[in-house]
Order: C-alpha cells, then structure tokens, then sequence
C-alpha cells in the first residue's frame, strides 16, 4: 500500500492554456495521449460518501467504475480511501459482467453497506509529468450526468491535479507553482449540480 499527495487547482479556460504553456517551457513532458474518461459513483441513499467528503470525515471512501472510451474496453472498479495515515487507491480490473452487476444490484461495502451508481462524470484529461514521481494531469470537458434521472449538467471550469508521493515535500511543486491550491471534487461537484437543479 503506497500512500500519496494529491493537490488540485481551479482555472479557467484560459489560465488552464496559459498555465500548461509555461510549465512545458519549463520542463514539463507530456506521459500519454489525451484520454476521455467516464467514471460512475456509487453512493448510499442518503449520500454517505459525498457528506462524508463535504464533512472531511475520517476514514472515508469514494467508490466508482472507471473506463475509456474508444478504447479496448478495460473497466476497473476503483475505491479511493482516505485515512489518517494518508490516501490510498485499491484498484481492480473487471470483466463486462461483473460491471453490469453492479450497475443493477449496486455494490456493497464494509463501511457504507449497499451503494448505488449515483452520478456519472465525463471529461477529457491530459497527462503530464514534472518530475520522477510527481505526475500532472488537466481535465476539462467535465459533464455531469445524474445517474437517476439522466440529466446532464456541464462543468464551466477546469481542474489541474498534481500527484505525488506522501513523502514528496511541497516545497518541490512551489517552486514550479505560483497559485493556490482549491478543493475539486468532481463527485461532490455533480452532486451539488444535481441538488441545485432539482
């Protein structure tokens, strides 16, 4: 289990452009080709996950399917755990079956009990590294789609994340960023989309 930091940044369009232009000057390489990626959360009834996240509780998960379209068809069920010690990932690999499974009978966790697929987020994600371990990735085209419902909401701004390694100072990333650091939760986002609108 290998713990890790995540930063996120809020930006416009325009500072998003802006931002990636000076940080390849600087050194930034890019990782992969661009990706979109569509994620489907599971969350009880009353939103456990996402209150639990609003609240800060501690331990919580955030729980999703994960895959990419327009490519071979890989689906990981992933489940994002925050802890004291730290954030962590587990993830794994599973088949069209087990997938559609899970959307019709939900998925049953050892601290939330019985979840079920609440919201579906799209978007396109550019990856990027700065340094050995210390990856960036922008995402923009963010769509939220009430899973209940089938509403579509857009995201108007975008999100820059840097991950790293829990032992990685922040003093390494302060010095190719200037700006400040912003809570961006695409879940939280779509689920305050969807109470907004209701």
């Amino acid at each position: 289990m290998s713990f890790r930091k995540e930063k996120k940044y809020r930006l416009s369009s325009y500072e998003a452009s802006v931002l990636k232009v000076r940080l390849i000057s600087s050194g930034m390489k890019r990782l992969y080709h661009d990706r979109k990626i569509v994620s489907i959360y599971f969350d009880t009834y009353d939103y456990k996950s996402f209150y639990d996240s609003e609240e800060g509780s501690l331990p919580r998960k955030k729980i999703r399917v994960r895959y990419y379209p327009g490519e071979i068809s890989i689906m990981n069920l992933e489940i994002k755990i925050s802890s004291i010690e730290g954030r962590y990932k587990k993830t794994s690999t599973i088949s069209d079956e087990d997938y559609f499974k899970l959307i019709k009978f939900g998925y049953v966790d050892n601290l939330y009990g019985k979840c079920i697929p609440t919201a579906q987020v799209t978007y396109s994600r550019s990856y990027y590294q700065i340094l050995n371990g210390v990856r960036v990735t922008f995402d923009k085209d963010i769509i939220y789609k009430n899973y209940l419902n089938k509403i579509n909401f857009r995201e108007f701004e975008e999100v820059m994340e840097i991950k790293m390694p829990y032992e990685t100072p922040d003093s390494v990333i302060n010095k190719w960023l200037s700006i400040p650091e912003s809570r961006f939760s695409k879940y939280a986002r779509s689920i305050h989309s969807f109470k907004k609108n209701n």
